[in-house]
Parts: structure tokens; C-alpha cells; sequence
């Protein structure tokens, strides 16, 4: 595939809702606000895509990172404060960047975690 060929749609086998956090405008007990997941686009295709993973040990503790990729047609307001749920398994990841590797604004390279489970709600 040339740098100029778009993102080929047998590769987008895979489905994800990408969401953004927004304040609801209600103040909890505490006087923050409270807030909520919103699904901001449903059912996205996109190729998801394993890559290389890391072992880290912190506080007597071993944990694993396993890095994913996922690749989708250009969008524009996609951004590191949102995340990523695949609607296969209803994973939940955090966006940690958003590529756009060749420029032309043709497919966007998203490089995701999975969510810390405090983050999930």
C-alpha cells in the first residue's frame, strides 16, 4: 500500500464506540460536578492491532502492558481525553495518542490502554 492509498475496508473488521467524558451540569454531594461517558461516534470500524508489550515491577508487583493500536478512517475531535470501547467485548481503553501518520487526513492511528477500572464508571 502506497502513502497516498487510503485505509482498505477489509481491514476494518473490528467495531468500537469512542466516548468523551461531559460534565451532566448536576453538582454530587461533594460540590464537583458529576460526570459521564458519552459515545461521541457508535460502531466505528477499525482494524485493532496488538503490539509489542512491556513488563514493569513497581512496589513488589508485576505488571504487564499490552500495547493496542487501533486504525480508523480520518475523524476529526478525536483527542487523548477520550477512550475507546470495542463493542465485541465491551473493553473498555483510554486513548493515550491520535496519529495522523501520513498527514493527508485519510485514516488516524489511535494508540490505546486499557482503562484503570476506577476509570470505567
Amino acid at each position: 500500500m502506497d502513502k497516498f492509498s487510503c485505509v482498505r475496508a477489509g481491514k476494518l473488521r473490528h467495531r468500537i464506540d469512542i466516548e468523551k467524558l461531559v460534565s451532566t451540569g448536576i453538582v454530587g454531594d461533594m460540590g464537583t460536578p458529576e460526570r459521564n461517558w458519552v459515545a461521541v461516534a457508535k460502531r466505528v470500524p477499525a482494524e485493532l492491532k496488538h503490539v509489542g508489550g512491556t513488563e514493569t515491577e513497581q512496589a513488589q508487583q508485576t505488571t504487564g502492558f499490552q500495547g493496542l493500536v487501533c486504525v480508523i478512517r480520518y475523524r476529526m475531535g478525536v483527542d487523548s481525553g477520550m477512550r475507546v470501547v470495542n463493542c465485541s467485548n465491551r473493553e473498555i481503553m483510554d486513548i493515550v495518542a491520535v496519529k495522523d501518520l501520513t498527514g493527508l487526513r485519510r485514516e488516524l492511528t489511535l494508540e490505546v490502554k486499557a482503562a484503570s477500572p476506577a476509570e470505567v464508571r
